[in-house]
């Protein structure tokens, strides 16, 4: 548009419809994803000349406050003292490149230079589209998972793992109920489920330090993301989740409640062998915690066959879409709670669909 004179299609508002596809009427405060694609393929074009193109003879930049692109190109020197030197760069104020005042002669250094020039201009064209569409569907596929997780530090990743105790034995959470120990450890789907949730969380940028329930305390998971996976082996996932819309019931329930209703959204029998058991249950949440001043993702299944499907459901880019879908109308981005159910078969975990879901 620039090239052909239709600088006045450069709007952010009428960008976002026409690039990324947003409603005519949409709230450019709320949703700043041209300035966000903007600002992406500022960054990209400033590494991209000062690494691999110091000395181009091209120069695509796009200054701050407007998405008129402006072009930068150097003149084609027949001296060969002057052709080792490197270029100035003459601006050419946009849309309309400067012509020459004669026509060029095919074959002549000015027709080749221009010639050169189209051709490099097509390609960085190319290039800018590109860094448009993946800044663009970065921003539409950023997981609502890892939002705020992922940070320059190792992100705390919390595995369930309590010392054997007499199960009788109860813990007094410090929100006022009693949930009662079991002898589990650190299961083999746990240890999958947080390599798989860790794998995808390097994907946008994090890293994990893998730490055992029973071996951190409040202060080491203050003021930074935490993740937490497993929650009747996981005293932090449960006191975590106290407070949440759905939160775990006692041991011998071995459910998942409704707080606000106290009734019961999904519960597994565990006294039945693992092959018996046809439906499990989990919660995946994302908020931001008043008790470690930072965000906590909870992974945590009423079993371990939940929580590897849990951690399965985190870990897909595609499942993002329902979350987004379910969503209220004004919900940016901030708390959700997902209680999933997962279809067993013969003990392995199955299809994952959302039951029941909040947003705040």
């Amino acid at each position: 548009m620039t090239l052909s004179g239709q600088v006045e299609q450069l709007r952010e508002r009428q960008l976002g419809v026409d690039v990324f596809g947003r409603e005519p009427g949409y709230e450019t405060s709320a949703d700043p994803v041209v300035r966000m694609a903007a600002g992406e393929v500022r960054k990209r074009l400033a590494q991209h000349y000062a690494s691999l193109a110091q000395n181009s003879a091209v120069r695509i930049s796009l200054p701050l406050g407007s998405y008129c692109v402006e072009f930068r190109f150097a003149e084609i020197e027949s001296s060969q003292s002057r052709a080792a030197e490197v270029p100035p760069l003459i601006s050419a104020a946009p849309p309309v490149l400067s012509q020459p005042a004669d026509p060029p002669v095919a074959g002549s250094p000015r027709m080749m230079s221009r010639s050169r020039f189209s051709l490099i201009v097509g390609v960085l064209g190319f290039l800018v589209v590109g860094l448009i569409g993946g800044a663009y569907w970065r921003a539409r596929t950023v997981s609502p998972f890892f939002r705020g997780i992922s940070a320059p530090s190792p992100t705390i990743v919390v595995l369930g793992q309590l010392p054997q105790a007499d199960a009788t034995q109860s813990v007094t959470l410090p929100l006022g109920q009693d949930i009662f120990r079991s002898d589990d450890a650190v299961t083999i789907e746990g240890a999958t489920s947080a390599v798989a949730v860790c794998s995808a969380l390097t994907r946008v940028g994090g890293s994990c330090s893998l730490r055992e329930a029973t071996r951190i305390t409040l202060a080491d998971l203050q003021n930074r993301p935490v993740i937490l996976f497993g929650a009747y082996n996981n005293n932090w996932a449960l006191r975590m989740t106290q407070e949440l819309p759905f939160r775990f019931g006692p041991l011998d329930c071995k459910c998942i409640v409704e707080r606000a209703t106290g009734s019961r959204v999904g519960t597994v029998d565990f006294s039945l062998p693992r092959d018996k058991i046809f439906v499990d249950y989990s919660v995946v949440a994302r908020f931001q915690s008043q008790v470690t001043d930072g965000p906590v993702l909870v992974v945590a299944g009423v079993g371990p066959m939940s929580t590897q499907a849990a951690a399965d459901y985190v870990s897909a880019q595609e499942r993002t879409a329902e979350i987004v879908h379910l969503a209220p109308r004004g919900w940016k981005g901030g708390n959700f709670e997902l209680v999933l159910g997962t279809d067993v078969v013969g003990g392995v975990p199955g299809h994952t669909s959302i039951v029941r879901a909040a947003f705040w």
